[in-house]
């Protein structure tokens, strides 16, 4: 299939005009304001939003990576406390058993 240049012209239009509406930028232009612009304005903006999309792409990347370290530092804070849990255990039973020696110490001098 062949296209003229007045087709591409118009497929660029189309291309500008999906860009500015869901950019977010709030910039809606209609066919006629499009049209009006360049060439050269046209790739402009083409240009600029390739280099947005870049941008957020690099923030999109850096953002999940701060999610997938703030997930492992979760991760461990979860194996830290289950380990305070086990060990807090320990140490109970210790106290227990200390305490257990003393009141036999007592008892064992009491008898004397």
């Amino acid at each position: 299939m062949m296209f003229n240049n007045s087709t591409y012209y118009y497929i660029i239009i189309i291309i500008i005009r999906y860009v500015l509406y869901y950019t977010g930028k709030g910039i809606k232009m209609t066919d006629k304001e499009v049209r009006r612009l360049s060439r050269a304005q046209l790739l402009e903006i083409l240009v600029a939003q390739g280099k947005e999309i870049e941008e957020l792409k690099a923030e999109l990347a850096a953002t999940r990576k701060k999610l997938e370290d703030r997930t492992i530092e979760i991760e461990k804070s979860g194996s830290l406390a289950e380990a305070a849990l086990r060990l807090n255990g320990v140490f109970e039973a210790a106290q227990r058993a200390a305490d257990q020696y003393l009141e036999n110490i007592r008892r064992s001098a009491g008898e004397d």
